[in-house]
């Protein structure tokens, strides 16, 4: 399988890229079942970037740091997460208040982020 990206309809169509189809009642099951898959992914890689992004703060700002050490800072945080998993369990109440920070913010930026490409959030998955 190929690394793509997964965004909403404020990027232009690339092979490198998977959108939506747009909004129509005429839309036939399958395109419906593919909105709803999508949608889905995005929504689980939102929640887990916010959690790892809670728990390693290194995140919640620009890495300062040569681009092709990046893929390994990431896979060691992503690697170093899973063992935290692993040993102490997940922690419920991050969980939620990841949950409802999504909801939030999805709430309250739904209307500038469909008019700015700069913050429409683009999602790799793939490995």
């Amino acid at each position: 399988m190929p690394f793509v990206l997964l965004d909403d309809q404020g990027y232009p169509l690339k092979e490198y890229l998977l959108r939506p189809y747009p909004f129509d009642k005429n839309l036939d099951s399958a395109k419906e079942t593919f909105n709803y898959r999508l949608s889905k992914a995005r929504r689980m890689i939102e929640c887990t970037f916010g959690i790892l992004v809670s728990k390693w703060r290194c995140l919640k700002t620009e890495l300062q740091m040569n681009p092709e050490h990046v893929d390994i800072v990431i896979k060691t945080i992503c690697l170093l997460h899973n063992i935290i998993i692993d040993k102490e369990g997940i922690d419920e109440t991050l969980l939620e208040q990841v949950r409802r920070d999504r909801t939030i913010n999805s709430e309250t930026h739904s209307v500038s982020r469909r008019n700015n490409r700069s913050r429409t959030e683009a999602y790799i998955i793939g490995t």
